[in-house]
């Protein structure tokens, strides 16, 4: 069968991910195809069209991430196909993978942590790292065989990564299905060498490598399994500690839940711990201003681990100050709580984030608020200019769009040709767009400049 030169580069790049929803873009929105159109359309109530006898289904650059979390939420896996730049022909853009997103993959915005858990088995014993990409934390440990079953219980994997190995996988599945843990995809990793205690490690690495995570660095911390109680599986089904979490649960923040839901389902059994535990507890318990405490504070976790820009920034730089300020307030802190704060609030990146936002946030911000009062008048005068026709993405900027068989003034200048539309701009546009990204480029100086 022939396909337009658009249809053959879609095929070509969903031979390589057949068992993913393939997002594609097509100028400024993604469009799905084929079987992923018909599937997706159902799944999210998109309308299904047809072009050259091509289902297809489409959504909006913009709202790409709400599609996103809908279809891995119903347990799908999505690649995201980015248009990159355009041939020298200009008659066909280049596209490629730049995203593939799965359970553990997905930045989420969830309360609960969502652990990816790489793992190999070595002599009775099983060598685990589990990672959460959203908050960066990251556990390693060593579990024998008999309590396998209780760790995937506490951790509750949405993805296990392990080194190809029959009977390991095999021997997971059955404890998966035995503790009915549905929808936990098991990915095989080939071709990791060393010591296999180091596997985890390697295994977890290559498969974030291969669904083009960006991993600058990787914090692993130990479990130190020795400091909690060994719960047997059984326990942990029949006491059903989740309805006793949402009987305790009256925390105010998201770091504060998962702290809470980690407490319960790993209780300690060192006694110096369990005694700091009780003795912090008491001092809240009979706290006289308890009632008045409310911590009005973002889940810095994941604040830090996805920090984009500026205001990302200063929101990270606030809610850290903010949580100085609520812990000075509290008199007769315990000893251990002191200790901690001391430690934290001499961190060099604190500091180091409070002076620079401090000294030149408000002046550089204010001097990006009227060049973004510019930026506004020229896309005004863009729309003035041409009765609201002009658009823009990233490949080829500012231009007119206009119906293939309209007739265009003669200083318009042919950009990109169209199947069903065509792209001009002209002098008194190149001039504005000039203009619009002379003022970008001052922004983003001043933007840099907040951290200089």
């Amino acid at each position: 069968m022939n396909h337009t030169p658009l249809m053959s580069q879609y095929f070509k790049i969903k031979e390589r991910f057949k068992s993913y929803i393939l997002f594609f873009q097509v100028g400024d929105f993604f469009e799905m195809f084929h079987d992923d159109a018909i599937l997706v359309s159902k799944l999210l109530g998109l309308t299904l069209t047809e072009k050259n006898s091509n289902p297809m289904c489409g959504i909006p650059i913009n709202n790409k991430d709400i599609y996103v979390q809908k279809i891995i939420d119903l347990d799908y896996k999505v690649v995201i196909c980015s248009q990159i730049n355009t041939n020298d022909n200009s008659k066909l853009i280049n596209r490629d993978v730049t995203e593939i997103i799965t359970k553990g993959t997905i930045k989420n915005t969830d309360i609960h942590n969502r652990f990816i858990l790489s793992m190999v088995f070595d002599i009775n014993i099983y060598h685990i790292v589990y990672y959460d990409i959203s908050t960066n934390e990251c556990y390693q440990d060593s579990i024998s065989i008999d309590n396998i079953m209780t760790k995937l219980l506490q951790i509750k994997p949405v993805e296990i990564i392990t080194n190809n190995d029959t009977l390991l996988n095999s021997h997971i599945m059955k404890i998966l299905n035995s503790i009915n843990f549905k929808n936990v995809s098991i990915v095989e990793i080939d071709n990791i060498h060393g010591i296999k205690k180091d596997y985890p490690v390697l295994i977890l690495k290559k498969y974030l490598y291969n669904n083009k995570v960006t991993l600058d660095q990787l914090d692993i911390l130990d479990n130190k399994g020795e400091m909690y109680m060994k719960m047997n599986p059984n326990t942990l089904l029949n006491l059903n500690l989740e309805e006793l979490i949402k009987i305790l649960n009256n925390t105010q923040t998201r770091m504060g839940y998962r702290i809470l839901y980690k407490n319960i389902l790993n209780p300690l059994n060192n006694y110096n711990m369990i005694k700091i535990q009780l003795n912090n507890t008491k001092f809240f318990y009979e706290y006289k201003d308890i009632n008045k405490l409310k911590i009005n504070i973002q889940d810095l976790r994941k604040i830090v681990n996805n920090i984009k820009n500026e205001k990302d920034l200063k929101i990270l730089s606030n809610n850290l100050n903010y949580s100085i300020k609520f812990i000075e307030s509290i008199q007769d802190l315990p000893h251990y709580f002191i200790l901690k704060f001391q430690k934290c609030n001499n961190l060099p990146i604190i500091q180091l984030i409070n002076t620079n936002i401090n000294d030149s946030y408000e002046y550089n911000n204010q001097i990006i608020n009227k060049l973004s009062k510019d930026l506004d008048d020229i896309l005004i005068a863009m729309d003035s200019y041409s009765q609201g026709k002009v658009k823009n993405n990233n490949l080829i900027g500012f231009f007119i769009e206009t119906k293939v068989t309209q007739n265009v003034p003669n200083d318009y200048i042919l950009k990109q040709g169209m199947v069903n539309c065509k792209r001009y701009t002209s002098p008194t546009l190149l001039k504005l767009e000039t203009d619009f990204n002379n003022i970008k480029e001052q922004i983003d100086i001043h933007k840099k400049n907040i951290f200089n």
